[in-house]
């Protein structure tokens, strides 16, 4: 059973002098409306609500003629509709009533609707305050405010920051130290004396923990502000409430068992620095390691762990909850909005297929952490509840990341997480530039969507993100990469590039900068990747070679003129634009015809065959088809159990980068009416598929059934014992399977009949 322990620490009594600034309301008439609340907002307050508000004194004149039980309270708000009120113990009976209400974090002021803790970072994200005033009676009696003054306290001098409200997992009383086992979550939660205006801000009060492992090593683990969150399902919509007093909070994951020594390390801008040595914590239980990493033997690949398994993802893009693309395209219907009640449903039924790799997306609509609280869409205002602006974050979508990672690794499915999609910085495709925060006019500071890439105050608003995202995130094992860009030829910047047929060298800037600050914050070493539309053909070759960008994401969408299996070998091996030449994972991250979509039957047969044709072509896990509504609600999830059977236990890995896709003879049918590629690890294993190009290209059903096909393997192989096992690529069922003894020479293999396609295995014994 996890244990805590609570260290209360002594504050420190300062002496220094103080500035005292106010801001004074005077002569405002209040007309009651019992036996109605009355509520009354002072103008001006917003600059004067900071974390060192420290009251509120107002003096109000009661008429004659006013009810005799007139009650008082104040009440502070903010911009997403939750406020706090205190009441004034007593009625006010008529004439002059001198007030004073203390906004300090013991005050206790009493959150509605939801029901959260009063705290200085709460004063902070206020934006008015004023007074309410009730009574049993019927009136409108006019109530006069004489003064309503804000009183602000500024420290002129630093003071020494303390960590107080000290709690760790698993401490034992006994033994003053922490015990705890590989590969479990361990945490630490604090609170500073002073809490910062904005705790998310590391600029205003950043947590570090100082870990020196047993063997010696010393790694700096960065900390974030944390506020509890309880999620409601209504059943048409999921709405998220605080609960409990936020802290700030380390977590870590050893990975080995021994003796571990942690320092707490706190850093101000008003404050000197603090630090604060933890207990030991003695971990024990087996070296433990189930990290994804790109293979340190063969880099094309994924592996996971320090013994390098390796690892190809059988993979579907779970961007958001719904996708209006594909209600408009495919004819399904829009799913409905549950938040992780819709996730679980998605994720539960991709596991029983054996999927493992989802991508979602960090959007403004979806699990975005940072966006602006209100759009414009169709000449409607809408809110988007829960976000702050730059700078706070959406804290009910941070508490439904952390259930998402936790459902997607008890469901053995790893997360592609996405932190920016070329949307929010277009004005010309999915165009949501107007909404982001960023944006001069929604208060942020760029008055154009590419000044992201190079504003300096942007730049470090962005790491702020980054750094907040790897404290809270990365040691889970469900994180597969960051997704540091979708689409990034989308946005504005790329736009340009784009059409004018050249490289951006400010977008290979910002991609070198902003994957080093990745990799140097994340000690877990997740990879980092970016992200082009269409085809492989976008790719920019001076952001791909970047050695910080360790993988490389693609679409591959196609006319009607294109086939799709040509498109995913080409994007490998095409003499000039192949991006086998970089030597790095290669993954397809949309796919499923066009980007509007395809006939049914052309869908059903690329969703078929695009995971096999991707596999013989080298690239690094199955494609993610676009349209995952489509999938759901027509339950076609049987080619992800199928691909899952083919590969396990295969490794498609070469130490000397040896294996290759062959592009592969077939006699006894037309020249063009299939398409055949396969993966080889030469003396060993090969990966084999024979595709209808006709089926591949319309989907049609009433396709050619073949037999008699012979697939030319090569004119020259090595004599020896093989197995040869025919696979339906529609169940994942090995159909038939035979060992002979090749005598040297050519070597031709017999296909059985098949309709559709075909897969293969061929190894030597």
């Amino acid at each position: 059973m996890w244990k805590s322990l609570c260290l209360f620490c002594m504050l420190l009594q300062s002496v220094l002098p103080h500035i005292h600034a106010a801001q004074t309301v005077i002569s405002a008439d209040i007309q009651l409306q019992s036996p109605l609340t009355t509520v009354y907002y002072a103008e001006g307050t917003a600059a004067f609500l900071s974390p060192y508000a420290e009251s509120v004194s107002c003096s109000v004149l009661i008429p004659e003629d006013a009810p005799d039980d007139i009650g008082i309270g104040l009440v502070v708000a903010d911009a997403t509709g939750r406020w706090y009120q205190i009441p004034h113990v007593g009625r006010l009976a008529s004439g002059r009533h001198d007030l004073v209400f203390s906004l300090q974090a013991e005050s206790a002021l009493l959150s509605e609707p939801d029901k959260v803790a009063w705290s200085t970072h709460a004063l902070a994200r206020s934006s008015q305050c004023g007074l309410f005033l009730w009574s049993s009676e019927s009136s409108q009696a006019t109530i006069r405010l004489l003064s309503f003054v804000v009183q602000n306290k500024q420290l002129l001098s630093k003071v020494p920051q303390v960590l107080t409200d000290l709690e760790m997992d698993g401490y034992d009383t006994t033994t003053a130290s922490c015990r705890w086992h590989t590969g479990q979550r361990w945490e630490v939660h604090v609170r500073p004396s002073l809490l910062p205006n904005n705790p998310y801000d590391p600029n205003e009060f950043a947590l570090d923990a100082q870990i020196r492992t047993p063997q010696g090593e010393t790694i700096r683990v960065p900390g974030f502000y944390k506020q509890p969150m309880e999620l409601c399902d209504r059943g048409d919509t999921e709405t998220a409430h605080p609960t409990g007093v936020g802290a700030f909070c380390v977590r870590y994951r050893p990975p080995v068992a021994g003796t571990y020594h942690i320092t707490l390390e706190s850093h101000s801008k008003n404050q000197s620095a603090s630090q604060m040595a933890l207990p030991p914590v003695i971990v024990s239980g087996e070296p433990w390691n189930e990290y994804i990493h790109v293979d340190p033997q063969d880099s094309r690949f994924y592996s996971i762990g320090t013994d390098n398994r390796f690892h190809w993802p059988v993979s579907l893009n779970l961007r958001s909850i719904t996708d209006k693309r594909s209600q408009q395209n495919m004819a399904t219907k829009p799913t409905i909005h549950r938040g992780i009640a819709s996730y679980q449903a998605y994720l539960d039924r991709f596991a029983q297929a054996d999927g493992n790799l989802a991508e979602v997306w960090m959007s403004g609509w979806n699990l975005g952490l940072e966006w602006n609280p209100w759009s414009v869409k169709n000449g409607k205002r809408e809110k988007y509840p829960g976000y702050f602006g730059v700078g706070r974050y959406h804290e009910g979508n941070a508490h439904r990341l952390d259930r998402l990672l936790d459902m997607a690794w008890e469901r053995n499915v790893r997360i592609l997480l996405v932190s920016n999609h070329h949307g929010q910085l277009s004005t010309r495709v999915d165009a949501e530039w107007c909404d982001n925060p960023h944006n001069i006019r929604n208060g942020g500071n760029l008055k154009r969507a590419e000044y992201f890439f190079k504003d300096a105050d942007s730049l470090r608003h962005q790491r702020s993100l980054t750094r907040y995202i790897i404290a809270r995130y990365a040691d889970h094992p469900a994180v597969f990469a960051w997704k540091i860009f979708t689409e990034v030829d989308l946005t504005d910047l790329g736009w340009d590039a784009r059409n004018k047929r050249r490289m951006n060298p400010l977008l290979a800037e910002w991609h070198k900068e902003t994957a080093a600050y990745w990799s140097k914050t994340d000690v877990y070493n997740h990879p980092v990747c970016t992200h082009w539309s269409t085809d492989y053909r976008m790719v920019y070759a001076d952001t791909a070679s970047l050695s910080g960008i360790q993988s490389l994401c693609i679409d591959a969408y196609h006319d009607k003129h294109r086939s799709l299996a040509e498109l995913l070998y080409e994007s490998m091996s095409n003499p000039r634009r192949g991006l086998q030449k970089y030597n790095k994972p290669i993954l397809v991250t949309e796919y499923g015809g066009s980007p509007h979509g395809a006939a049914q039957a052309q869908m059903h047969a690329e969703h078929s065959f695009g995971a096999w044709a991707a596999l013989v072509s080298g690239h690094a896990g199955a494609p993610m088809l676009w349209w995952y509504e489509w999938v759901d609600q027509n339950n076609y999830w049987q080619p992800y159990k199928a691909i899952a059977a083919f590969i396990k236990g295969e490794d498609l890995r070469s130490s000397t980068n040896k294996s290759f896709c062959a592009k592969l003879q077939t006699e006894g049918a037309g020249r063009q009416a299939l398409w055949t590629r396969a993966w080889v690890q030469p003396g060993a294993l090969i990966l084999g598929y024979t595709l209808d190009l006709k089926w591949s290209a319309k989907g049609s059903v009433q396709t050619d059934s073949f037999s008699g096909v012979k697939i030319v393997i090569t004119k020259n192989a090595r004599a020896g014992h093989m197995r040869i096992e025919w696979w339906d690529p529609d169940t994942g069922i090995c159909r038939t399977q035979e060992d002979f003894h090749h005598p040297g020479g050519a070597l031709t293999l017999k296909a059985p009949s098949f309709s559709h396609h075909l897969a293969f295995k061929l190894r030597r014994k």
